[in-house]
């Protein structure tokens, strides 16, 4: 597995500078683009770059790299969910974003998507401990990998949830 920070020469961090990692990009990019490289795996290169930027760009996306790169492994992405509350939770969103659309009520449609960002917010408060832990750690213990794993598929249901709400992503 490609580490994608070793890549771009900063430290595996969930929070990252995007200014900086935007600036090494194209610093990067200069390097390895087929027009300005020669070399026969240029082009392979290039797409890598490209990939580990729209990664490190995305938080959800950071945040499934930095578990694989610990893990070693891929993420299984069709594993039942074990929160039961938190899954109560997004069907009564879901229920309400249906009400809100077949009701065709914008306050109603504000009120769901505030609700929805208020969630949200309360999962990223309660990972951010433990994403900060993740700079101190040389390995990831196994329970901490388990909940940011957690973490990652809350934080993939919220997004697919705001673009339900948004009337980009119809099917939940």
């Amino acid at each position: 597995m490609i580490n994608y920070f070793e890549l771009f020469k900063i430290p595996v961090h969930y929070y990252v500078d995007l200014t900086a990692l935007r600036k090494q990009f194209y610093v990067l990019s200069r390097q390895t683009h087929p027009d300005q490289n020669q070399d026969a795996d240029a082009q392979a290169e290039s797409s890598k770059l490209n990939e580990a930027y729209k990664t490190l760009s995305d938080p959800i996306l950071r945040l499934k790299h930095i578990i694989e790169l610990f893990r070693g492994q891929a993420i299984e992405e069709n594993v039942p969910f074990e929160d039961q509350g938190f899954i109560m939770q997004m069907m009564d969103l879901h229920e309400k974003i249906q009400d809100a659309m077949l009701q065709d009520s914008s306050d109603d449609i504000e009120t769901v998507r505030s609700e929805i960002e208020d969630y949200k917010e309360f999962q990223l408060h309660h990972m951010q401990k433990d994403l900060l832990s993740i700079d101190q750690l040389d390995k990831l213990e196994d329970p901490l990998v388990d909940k940011l794993i957690q973490y990652y598929f809350k934080l993939k249901y919220f997004i697919r949830l705001e673009k339900a709400i948004s009337g980009d992503d119809l099917e939940l």
